[in-house]
């Protein structure tokens, strides 16, 4: 294997950061929690990109922007403790149906921010 091609295939350094979200409760205040949230890897993107049915041009369908927040959360949502997943695809309908302005929400712009690159790039490749 050549150095350059070793030197590739082992920079799979992924972006990241830690936010918190304000999670209100059913009684009481709301609890804030640290979610980390990683940039996707480029099979993650691609389905984020096809299960939101985004268009070459870069276009989501309708209804595609909430469904891609949400796949987005599935994949790139991060216990920061453990580094494992906190959610599951069984996931995507609950998370659709959480009240808009929420911490989903938060969470969806902090993952599109880190696909925001991701998202030029396949643009590009057509």
């Amino acid at each position: 294997m050549s150095n350059l091609r070793a030197q590739l295939l082992k920079s799979n350094v992924f972006r990241s950061k830690v936010v918190e979200v304000s999670v209100p409760q059913a009684e009481g205040e709301p609890v804030t929690l640290a979610v980390r949230v990683k940039q996707p890897s480029v099979e993650e993107r691609s389905i984020i990109f096809a299960e939101a049915k985004v268009s070459k041009s870069g276009e989501v369908n309708a209804g595609g922007t909430a469904r891609m927040g949400a796949l987005a959360i599935v994949f790139c949502a991060r216990d920061p403790e453990t580094d494992e997943p906190i959610f599951t695809t069984e996931d995507i309908d609950t998370l659709l149906h959480t009240p808009a302005n929420s911490w989903v929400d938060k969470l969806a712009a902090e993952v599109m921010s880190l696909l925001a690159d991701a998202a030029e790039i396949a643009k590009k490749s057509g």
